[in-house]
């Protein structure tokens, strides 16, 4: 039994179009270049289409298009091709329609030729230095390398070569993707994590085994610095010994790991600083809107330290604070019993953000509670009732509502001014809770003796003799005339002092001159005063002036000295000055309010 089979091909690299029938047998199906009229051609490519003819009439549906063809698959031209950060390889086919699987290998610097995978389809390869670093096991980290690749469509060919590249090892193929510094604020690493990809941090040192250094790296982030790195490193290694150090990232994707490495670096690893221990400074209980707290303060630490802090009352269960750099106070809630006080052991311990640590502490403390401060008076009044004057003392009335079992102090306060800071408080008496009025005189005699009226204040504040004060409560202040201030008696030379120029002492002269030298004219007299006066003064500036003294008997001693004078915190001068020393007659004369001499001084018992 056979079936006819009408086609239609086209001829994709020609004019070679044609359409037919062929006679099949059901058991065969199978068609050749030859069975077509005329052949096909060779070197051309085609496409054909069938449908069936049907007994009766009629065709069966048109199938796709296939492809048939009479051109030989070979690999035609090999090319590598370096594009700085990357490169690729590329290769033409025959047959440019169907991209086949081949062999493709990759060569580097003249080593052992290195399968390349390749699943068809595509008829070029890409290389990024991820992929170069995943084919080399990070063999060739930053240097400058020779590439050479090959390909054959099928093991009966011969391989066809491309020609030789050099990728360079600063940003080429093997360039680093993975690198690490030491800054000042710690260990550096620069990597740059792909889309889609988790990644955790590894580090060999000495060569040793790989150990987790961070189990992630954070998206997002070329550079990341880590403080802590000395914590994560095996101990043993804080020796302040130079040690070679590799770091490795790992890349995960879809399922399939790789790793980057660094170069190797050498690096002197110190240990970690031993941090000055933490000092309590006061274990104390507080109230804070209705919950009872103890309060731990500690003197200031480093502004780079937290501290990790924990609390146990009387033996009990232990609750841990971590406080964070800058803060040195931590609150423990806490339950009061009927004793009043509980045995608190406080442990402390500073870390930095290097990973140093200071010693831990521990400090005992007996912690008692604390007592309520005392109730605020609920209202408090003032009256004045009388206002004082020179015979007659002021009077006022206080009033206020007492709270039950607790003492009071009734005050008054003056401020001088606007100054707050000049506020002078004056206590008036203490009263008990029986009593909620009190009439007071002469409250003035407290305040400044001004004679004018002053603004006056009046208040009371609880107290308890444990607690101490409570919260004042003050009325309207009120205007109280102050007592005239005393009048102060002359001294006994009030009213007697003089002040003379040379012209009056002059004058005071002219009568002595006159009596000693009648026959002077009156003119020359007083020239030749005032030219011995000048002369006096003159001389004694001028001895004086060049580091001397003068003494005058019964006078005094004016002489130089030489003093030190500090200019900032360093620098100092030497500069010279005068002092006058009185006699002991004119000391004396002063003082007694006369005048005598020096030997009359020294007479006077």
């Amino acid at each position: 039994m056979s079936l006819n089979i009408r086609y239609e091909i086209d001829d994709q690299t020609g004019d070679d179009h044609r359409a037919g029938t062929l006679e099949c047998w059901t058991n065969e199906g199978l068609f050749s270049a030859e069975n077509f009229t005329p052949p096909l051609l060779d070197d051309h490519d085609y496409t054909v289409r069938v449908a069936v003819e049907l007994y009766g009439g009629g065709l069966t549906p048109w199938s796709s298009a296939q492809r048939i063809s009479a051109i030989e698959q070979e690999i035609t031209a090999l090319w590598l091709q370096d594009n700085g950060a990357t490169a690729y390889i590329g290769w033409t086919l025959a047959d440019p329609s169907i991209a086949p699987p081949i062999d493709l290998q990759l060569q580097i610097n003249g080593s052992d030729w290195i399968d390349l995978p390749n699943d068809g389809g595509t008829t070029y390869y890409p290389l990024d230095a991820r992929q170069f670093a995943a084919l080399t096991g990070n063999a060739y980290l930053g240097q400058t390398v020779t590439l050479r690749a090959r390909a054959r469509l099928i093991d009966a060919q011969d391989w066809l070569e491309s020609d030789e590249i050099t990728s360079p090892g600063s940003n080429g193929l093997a360039r680093v993707l993975f690198g690490w510094s030491l800054s000042g604020s710690g260990l550096m690493l620069s990597y740059a994590r792909p889309p889609n990809t988790s990644a955790s941090v590894w580090l060999s040192i000495d060569g040793g085994a790989p150990f987790q250094f961070s189990p992630s790296y954070p998206a997002g982030k070329h550079w990341l610095t880590y403080p802590d790195w000395r914590v994560r490193i095996p101990p043993g290694t804080l020796d302040g010994q130079s040690h070679d150090l590799q770091f490795r990232i790992r890349e995960t994707a879809n399922g399939q790991t790789a790793e980057l490495w660094s170069l190797t670096g050498p690096l002197t690893i110190d240990p970690l600083p031993v941090l000055t221990a933490p000092s309590v400074h006061a274990v104390e209980w507080v109230i804070t809107q209705g919950v009872l707290y103890a309060r731990v303060t500690f003197k200031p630490i480093p502004s780079n330290a937290s501290l990790t802090v924990s609390l146990q009352l009387d033996g009990g269960s232990i609750a841990t604070q971590t406080l964070s750099a800058g803060q040195n106070t931590a609150l423990f809630p806490v339950t009061d019993d009927d004793r009043g006080y509980r045995l608190a052991r406080i442990t402390a311990q500073a870390r930095d953000t290097t990973g140093a640590e200071s010693p831990a502490i521990v400090h005992a403390a007996l912690l008692y509670r604390g007592y309520p401060q005392p109730m605020p008076i609920p209202a408090f009044n003032v009256q004045l009732l009388r206002q004082g004057d020179d015979v007659t003392p002021d009077r006022v009335r206080l009033t206020w509502t007492p709270v039950p079992g607790q003492l009071a102090e009734l005050f008054a306060t003056y401020t001088p001014g606007t100054d707050y800071r000049k506020t002078t408080i004056y206590p008036l008496g203490y009263v008990d809770s029986s009593q909620d009025t009190v009439t007071l005189d002469n409250t003035r005699a407290h305040f400044p003796k001004t004679g004018q009226p002053l603004r006056i204040t009046y208040g009371i504040r609880p107290y308890d003799l444990i607690a101490g004060y409570g919260v004042p409560t003050v009325a309207d202040p009120i205007q109280i005339r102050a007592e005239n201030p005393e009048a102060t008696p002359p001294p006994p030379d009030a009213n007697t002092a003089q002040r003379w120029n040379d012209e009056d002492l002059l004058t005071a002269l002219e009568p002595i001159l006159t009596a000693a030298f009648p026959t002077v004219p009156p003119t020359l007299r007083m020239l030749l005063a005032a030219q011995t006066l000048s002369a006096f003064k003159d001389r004694i500036k001028a001895v004086v002036a060049t580091g001397g003294r003068i003494t005058l008997q019964d006078f005094g001693i004016f002489a130089a000295h030489w003093k030190s004078s500090r200019v900032g915190k360093t620098l100092t001068y030497t500069e010279r000055g005068i002092d006058f020393t009185p006699s002991p007659g004119f000391r004396a004369g002063v003082k007694d309010g006369t005048v005598l001499t020096d030997a009359e001084a020294e007479e006077t018992p």
